[in-house]
């Protein structure tokens, strides 16, 4: 057993309320507004500044045009290509982060969550300083919780799963090679009884579980090892039972190996050991076990038996807290809040950008086209035929859709490694999601173009003539 096991993993007491944490920060606001206003004074000082140096008989000259020239139209363009590009790059950002909460709320964890209630369990040090916590708490607790109507099973366990990664300590099997001495070879540790097996559902592949009449405080000290701890620590060709783990206490023999389970929502299964609380060391007993996490597997909702449970523990210990329990799918769904959260502002982002780039898209367009209107009408006028004017147009949207393709795709596969904090992107796995977005795009962006593209190729000759 390891020596360490007297220090508690971190506990997220309060994940639950994670939001109520979230508040707007003053000077954050303050200077994001202040930035808005002075990139808005900033991008309306060069027009001004341009206008300011143009003659009024240039002006005049140029009718209804406004001065228009070839310049002005590619650098507008360009404005709308910079557009697509950013909104691109959030489009294929919040995309991907969708993905990868669907892949997560859908993840194989090893067990099934439905019908687990848990129920975190804190004793006062001073109350079970010196007597056994086992005997006059722990035991009597499972007793009454298993008696209650719907209640399959109960057991105990040091860090719930899910909730949060358990301790770890370096692991040498007795007989092996020691590691380098650089190298960590590290395992997750666990307190648990029994019951815990039963309740998530873990399948014994080799040996036996934790046996309470077997696995007592006077006899050899043993473990329950999972799958990945075998791969990892365990030689091919090797029987994992019967081999010892070297901890601080000495010698403990792997008794059993099960199925793997995630620790953890974003990650896979770690190497872990189970050992029996009631094998705990005595100079440890009482930190260890003033933190556990009951867990119950129900027939029933699981949270229909929370006034049943709430009245067993009085029954046993009038003074301790009772803690609001929780279902196992609301373990996981309060794993992921954050990730929903991220989601929600990147996807916010996203549909912002989108949008004021098919605004500055549809907006561009419809501008040229009323300064072309005299154009277009003389080509009509010779014979242009209106599904040639259309194509004119949208020649013109294409041109600048493919241009902020092209440096969104760019800008994206640029800033993978910054964006790998968010989330990672893997083009053999992720390409058709991005070919999905970008053609989802595309398509918005040209229906946004549609109504001037029309209007331009519906235009009356003979009124645009008689217009100038």
């Amino acid at each position: 057993m390891p020596s360490s096991v007297g220090r508690s993993g971190s506990r997220c007491h309060d994940q639950h309320s994670r939001g109520a944490e979230a508040q707007i920060n003053g000077p954050v606001l303050a200077a994001s507004l202040g930035v808005a206003v002075l990139t808005s004074l900033l991008a309306g000082l060069w027009p001004a500044i341009r206008l300011s140096g143009t003659p009024a008989v240039d002006t005049l000259r140029s009718g209804g045009r406004g001065g228009m020239d070839r310049g002005q139209h590619r650098v507008r363009g360009a404005f709308v290509s910079v557009q697509v590009a950013l909104a691109l790059v959030l489009l294929i950002t919040s995309g991907l982060v969708f993905q990868a909460l669907a892949r997560l709320q859908h993840a194989e964890f090893g067990f099934n969550p439905s019908n687990i209630l848990t129920d975190e369990i804190n004793l006062a040090p001073a109350s079970y300083q010196n007597r056994d916590a086992i005997a006059e708490f722990y035991r009597p607790l499972l007793e009454k919780a298993r008696a209650i109507p719907g209640v399959a099973d109960a057991g105990l366990i040091q860090i719930l799963p899910i909730q949060n990664w358990g301790n770890n300590s370096d692991v040498r099997i007795v007989g092996q090679p020691a590691p380098p001495a650089n190298q960590e070879r590290l395992a997750e540790f666990r307190m648990v009884t029994p019951g815990y097996f039963q309740v998530f559902g873990l399948k014994l592949v080799r040996g036996r579980l934790l046996d309470d009449q077997l696995d007592t405080p006077t006899s050899a000290p043993v473990v329950v090892v999972n799958e990945r701890f075998v791969e990892r620590f365990i030689p091919s060709g090797m029987d994992p039972i019967g081999q010892a783990i070297q901890a601080g206490n000495g010698p403990t023999t792997i008794v059993g190996v099960v199925k793997n389970l995630r620790q953890n929502v974003f990650g896979p299964p770690l190497a872990e050991t189970d050992y029996p609380i009631s094998q705990i060391p005595p100079q440890f007993a009482a930190q260890a076990l003033s933190s556990m996490s009951l867990v119950l597997k129900t027939s029933v909702p699981p949270k229909s038996i929370t006034q049943d449970l709430r009245r067993t523990f009085l029954e046993i210990d009038k003074t301790l807290p009772f803690r609001t329990p929780q279902s196992m799918e609301d373990v996981i769904a309060t794993a992921v809040t954050l990730q929903r959260l991220e989601n929600w502002l990147f996807g916010s982002f996203a549909a912002l950008a989108l949008l004021l780039a098919l605004i500055g898209l549809y907006g561009l367009v419809s501008h040229e086209v009323e300064l072309s209107r005299r154009d277009m009408g003389i080509r009509v006028a010779v014979g242009a035929t209106r599904g040639r004017i259309f194509g004119l147009v949208y020649r013109r949207v294409g041109a600048m859709l493919l241009g902020g393709l092209v440096a969104g795709t760019a800008a994206t596969y640029a800033a993978r490694k910054l964006l790998a904090t968010v989330v990672t992107i893997q083009a053999e796995r992720d390409l058709a999601s991005l070919a999905g977005l970008a053609a989802v795009f595309v398509a918005v962006a040209l229906a946004a173009a549609f109504l001037p593209a029309r209007r331009a190729a519906t235009v009356d000759p003979m009124a645009s003539l008689r217009a100038e």
